[in-house]
């Protein structure tokens, strides 16, 4: 029996363009793994007091393309920033077990989202209206008419909104910085508010409250001539401001008494000075936040009957206040000290610090701006707050700083595809680590810091074990000779990244075997 010419032709044609189909189909197959192992994404990173530093920048690899950034707030300070599956557990938590589908569910103590670097936003608490009248002439004549919108990352432990007027030009939007805020503060332009507390507060008008004291007696000019004359001789006279001028470090007024009777007050709403004066010359609403009988019984309202005495902050405002020059105890045992109550803050919030200089400790009240910027921006210095617990600088500093004295880590890497991990190297504590990048066969090698260093260790190769560091860091003298032992081996590398590959591995071999048997 003979065979047809197409019969032929099929039978020869039909193992080629099989294969042809089995080529495209791994071709198809192979980008998408490749793509896969690619596609994970990078995120800002950060940890406690580091999240708060302006000048921290730091990055993190996401293990895997399922992984998402994320920042973590409690309340309106970042606690941490990173990729999820890499926060603690605790941290974990607050950003719930959504589903990528939910991702940008909106949280107060979360926010998360899923491109590079996406995760620079801060809370759903703080939004401001965001506006340039030159741009937008509702900015000026209408704001009220404008939406609030989510603001950047604030490096501050405050969140504010702000209203500056230069001439006829009017803008409106996030301050970020404690620059930022020091510069609204000390100027008769511009105001500050807190999006916590009210929608759209930037959405008022800037008033110029510079009106001079007058005379002596009332809190204007006018009425000042008219009430002077009839101030009776012994009436005491008070620390006086209202409104924004009682943030400015610079407003220095005072005010005399009508009569022998009445006393000094501050008022206070939470952490920020409302009003300072007379109480009998205080509008209605803040001489009923003095209503107690006794002097100083309220955390909103001080009271005092000396001349200038009302220099003093809320009750709430309690800090440890020594020196361990003078008081051994300030290092060794603070926690025998009791706080005492602090001075007049000019800022919208209130702060105990614990701070070393040289070889001596302080702890303290940080009453303004400049001190607050001063300590974030020191590894050797910590701030808190005494609202949320009385004399809460009694604490020990710990000094948080990746790669300072303390031996933090190098954070060294070495390139995609070398075939040594980068070292990195602490100083003057623990050797810092340091981790092999994809296609690397050996880590590297972390040095220890100084005499009492301990060798850093290799982590996070691709397939060998890394070596342990060399624990060849400066000694006291920095000559290097005297360097701590030599680390031990270096930990395997990361089981996270390594099933991660492997399941990439195993699922790419699935689909070959599935394309064979369709074919």
């Amino acid at each position: 029996m003979q065979l047809s010419v197409l019969q032929i032709s099929k039978n020869t044609t039909a193992p080629y363009i099989s294969f042809n189909k089995l080529i495209f189909v791994i071709l198809l197959l192979l980008q998408v793994h490749v793509s896969s192992v690619t596609a994970e994404r990078t995120c800002h990173q950060c940890r406690g007091i580091n999240c708060l530093r302006t000048t921290y920048e730091a990055t993190q690899k996401c293990l895997n393309n399922l992984d998402i950034c994320v920042t973590v707030f409690d309340g309106q300070t970042i606690l941490a920033q990173g990729c999820l599956e890499q926060l603690s557990e605790e941290l974990r938590n607050k950003c719930g077990v959504e589903t990528r589908t939910q991702v940008f569910k909106e949280s107060n103590e979360c926010y998360k989202c899923n491109e590079n670097l996406c995760n620079n936003l801060a809370s759903s608490s703080f939004k401001c209206i965001q506006c340039d009248s030159d741009n937008d002439e509702n900015c000026r004549t209408n704001p009220k008419s404008s939406l609030t919108s989510r603001c950047g990352i604030s490096r501050t432990p405050n969140e504010y909104c702000f209203v500056r007027r230069q001439g006829n030009r009017v803008t409106r939007g996030c301050s970020y910085t404690l620059e930022e805020q020091k510069s609204c503060l000390s100027s008769s332009d511009c105001m500050i508010c807190q999006p916590s507390e009210l929608n759209n507060c930037n959405a008022e008008e800037v008033i110029n409250d510079d009106a001079s004291t007058g005379g002596e007696g009332s809190d204007n000019g006018s009425a000042g001539e008219n009430s002077g004359g009839n101030v009776s001789k012994s009436g005491r006279t008070c620390h006086q401001c209202n409104g924004i001028n009682c943030l400015r470090t610079t407003y220095e007024s005072t005010q005399k008494c009508l009569n022998d009777l009445d006393i000094c007050v501050s008022v206070f709403d939470g952490e920020t000075i409302q009003a300072q004066g007379c109480l009998e010359q205080l509008s209605e609403d803040l001489r009923h936040k003095c209503d107690t009988q006794n002097l100083n019984d309220s955390t909103n309202c001080f009271k005092c009957n000396e001349n200038l005495c009302n220099n003093l902050a809320s009750k709430s405002f309690e800090c440890i206040q020594c020196d361990s020059k003078t008081d051994e105890n300030c290092r060794e045992n603070p926690k025998r000290l009791l706080p005492s109550i602090c001075g007049i803050s000019r800022t919208p919030n209130e702060y105990c610090f614990v701070k070393q200089e040289d070889e001596h400790v302080i702890r303290g009240c940080a009453k303004t701006l400049e001190e607050q910027k001063s300590c974030l921006s020191s590894a050797d210095c910590m701030i808190c707050q005494p609202s949320q617990w009385s004399g809460c600088n009694d604490i020990e500093l710990v000094i948080d700083d990746s790669g300072s004295d303390d031996g933090g880590s190098g954070n060294g890497s070495g390139g995609d595809g070398s075939e040594d991990g980068g070292s990195g190297s602490g100083s003057d504590g623990d050797g810092g680590w340091s981790s092999g990048s994809d296609g690397g066969n050996t880590n590297g090698s972390g040095s220890g810091g100084s005499d009492n260093g301990n060798g850093g260790s290799g982590s996070g190769g691709e397939e060998n074990t890394g070596d342990g560091g060399s624990g060849s860091g400066e000694s006291d003298d920095g000559s290097g000779d005297n360097g701590s032992e030599s680390g031990g081996n270096g930990d395997r590398p990361d089981n996270n990244s390594s099933n991660v590959k492997s399941s990439h591995f195993v699922i790419f071999v699935v689909n070959i075997m599935i394309a064979f048997y369709c074919i």
